[in-house]
């Protein structure tokens, strides 16, 4: 988002969070809400994990199906825990994991 859709503020600000959410990010004009914003320990974990699924297709040992889902789950910004699991078992065998 560029802009605040109610007064076309481009100037955001972080607002207080909630049990849920760690944080929201507000306009700093009219203190509109915009969106809830992810923990920085969030975006760290999904790095990491792009990191090791780089890795992994980098590395040339995978079978067709293990290089169709590293591809497959690489743009998603929320992969469930057994998609997470499976990575963390081809980094352990293939010993790349560095997570």
């Amino acid at each position: 988002m560029s802009k605040c859709p109610k007064c076309g503020c481009q100037t955001f600000v972080m607002g207080a969070g909630t049990q849920t959410h760690y944080a929201s990010l507000r306009c700093s004009e009219c203190d509109r809400f915009i969106r809830w914003l992810p923990h920085p320990k969030t975006y760290e974990a999904h790095g990491d994990e792009n990191a090791l699924i780089d890795r992994l297709l980098a590395c040339g040992r995978l079978n067709n199906w293990e290089v169709k889902f590293c591809i497959n789950i690489r743009p998603l910004k929320k992969r469930h825990p057994n998609q997470k699991a499976k990575l963390q078992e081809l980094g352990n065998r293939l010993k790349l994991n560095r997570l």
